[in-house]
């Protein structure tokens, strides 16, 4: 049997998903979408952001796949925030093919670590008419930027999760973990560390990783994720972290 999976089109979760060969259907969409497609049970798997789990959280009962996950922990080189030089404020940010949990985690770590606090636009525009913007990928940063990575395990001293499997609890006698494995870029590791470009002699260099497998330190990541997102009202409830393979029967 082929299991339909949705998935986040965005080319940080491609990874996850590129190699998925015959070994499922692939649905590309939203994280919202995504999220209504698990709920409503049109697939079987999901690729979900901490928002879009809260958002069904209470709709059914979800068990989160430990196999590949993408998370980050320190200086990471996939989300940049570039600013022109000079600024007194930042009032306008730019932010393309952004989705709602991306754009929620950074407008919550410049209010907490910055107290800025602006809405971000993805919306057409010019560049050269915001006083900000984010990027994917460092290569694409401007001359004057901040790694969100980077700043976020500064601010709150745990990695930042992004993304994770999901399915539903009452499927049994599937092994979803080796699914999730098998569909992942062939060449991905568990962790991949990233080193900053850089004239050492001028600058220090910064480093980190980005976070491939589930473990116990994601885990409790995504855990005081929701608290943070609760706490800044970006989700109305912090919903159960249930984990695929474990027994919940005593919760009931």
């Amino acid at each position: 049997m082929k299991y339909k999976i949705a998935v986040i089109e965005n080319k940080l979760f491609e990874p996850l998903y590129n190699n998925i060969g015959s070994n499922g259907f692939l649905i590309k969409t939203t994280e919202e979408k995504a999220a209504d497609l698990l709920q409503s049970n049109q697939v079987e798997i999901a690729l979900l952001t901490p928002t879009a789990l809260a958002k069904i959280s209470k709709k059914g009962d979800w068990r989160i796949i430990p196999s590949t996950v993408l998370a980050t922990k320190g200086y990471a080189e996939l989300l940049t925030l570039s600013f022109k030089q000079n600024l007194n404020s930042i009032d306008s940010i730019y932010f393309e093919n952004a989705n709602y949990y991306l754009k929620s985690i950074i407008q919550l770590l410049l209010a907490e670590k910055f107290d800025i606090h602006t809405k971000i636009t993805t919306g057409k525009v010019n560049i050269d008419e915001v006083d900000a913007y984010i990027s994917y990928f460092a290569d694409q940063a401007g001359d004057y930027s901040i790694d969100i990575s980077e700043e976020w395990f500064d601010a709150f001293e745990f990695p930042l999760p992004i993304a994770f499997w999901v399915t539903s609890g009452e499927i049994a006698g599937v092994d979803m973990i080796e699914i999730t494995n098998n569909i992942k870029d062939t060449f991905l590791t568990n962790q991949e560390s990233v080193n900053e470009t850089t004239d050492t002699a001028k600058h220090q260099q910064r480093s980190g990783e980005i976070i491939w497998k589930w473990s116990e330190e994601i885990e409790a990541a995504l855990d005081k994720t929701m608290d943070l997102l609760f706490y800044y009202q970006i989700i109305d409830d912090i919903p159960d972290t249930k984990i695929l393979g474990r027994d919940y029967s005593d919760d009931d």
